[in-house]
């Protein structure tokens, strides 16, 4: 039976009566990651938060979202909640704005946890360092005494990483966690999911308009395009035999671009020879 199944899904506008997120259907089993993948304005994050209860009050979901058959369109705002610190977690892609810039990293880590845990802010302290501990963050201490603005992006996305898997939810909602990072710091960041899947078993969906990352850690995709889905599968049949043409668009563009890197770095590796 599966973790997570939407049906149906459709997002709308009351205001204008525009339809963003147009009858989405998905499921996610356990200890696996689905990639919802497409170009920017798609419905990627809409569909997720949508699930969540994170959309605009002038939104309307219609559809059904279960998690192990609870359904969570029709559930109160405060139960939801319950569920989205200790069942669900979701990682926002700008780790800068993402923390209050007036508190230290670790005093919102701690916080979180109280709130979210039944832990007491000493117990939350340690759970924090060892968090932090596991995302391989050399000195945890002095990084919990800093704030937002005296870490990179790199290390913040650490941070926010940490602090998901230290709630221990069923599910982490990952959108677009790469995006504002360097190349090495997203393939560290990218290593560090991997590392965890492997380690806790975590369900992961993870939102990308990047299909080479969605292709490192995805076990199926979800392929988005103006708001619908148009191709639904295993990540290796959407990469190697694509059937929808906007599909095939994306994974001919990916294979394109790799093309030209590879040939630019043999040039520049043969004018340095």
């Amino acid at each position: 039976m599966s973790l997570i199944e939407v049906k149906n899904l459709t997002v709308c506008d009351t205001r204008n009566d525009e339809v963003i997120v147009k009858n989405v259907s998905f499921s996610v089993e356990k200890n696996t990651c689905l990639g919802i993948v497409g170009e920017s304005g798609s419905g990627k994050s809409m569909s997720t938060k949508a699930i969540l209860g994170l959309i605009n009050p002038w939104l309307k979901a219609t559809g059904s979202a279960k998690l192990d058959d609870v359904e969570l369109l029709d559930m109160d705002k405060e139960t939801l909640r319950k569920i989205r610190g200790r069942r669900f977690c979701m990682i926002l892609q700008d780790a800068m704005t993402a923390f209050d810039p007036l508190y230290t990293i670790g005093a919102q880590m701690i916080e979180t946890l109280c709130e979210n845990t039944d832990c007491t802010k000493g117990e939350a302290e340690q759970i924090a360092l060892e968090a932090l501990e596991k995302m391989l963050i050399c000195d945890p201490e002095e990084v919990m005494k800093k704030y937002a603005h005296q870490l990179s992006g790199g290390m913040l996305q650490r941070c926010i990483i940490g602090m998901a898997m230290a709630l221990k939810p069923e599910v982490i909602v990952a959108d677009e966690p790469t995006t504002a990072l360097d190349s090495i710091n997203q393939r560290e960041v990218l290593e560090e999911f991997k590392r965890l899947r492997e380690l806790t078993g975590m369900t992961l969906i993870f939102i990308s308009h990047d299909l080479g990352v969605v292709q490192h850690l995805a076990d199926n995709v979800l392929v988005m395009r103006y708001g619908e889905c148009v191709e639904y599968g295993k990540v290796e049949q959407i990469f190697k035999n694509p059937q929808h043409e906007y599909s095939k668009y994306l994974v001919d563009t990916r294979i394109a671009l790799t093309k030209i890197f590879r040939e630019a770095m043999c040039k520049e590796s043969n004018y340095s020879c």
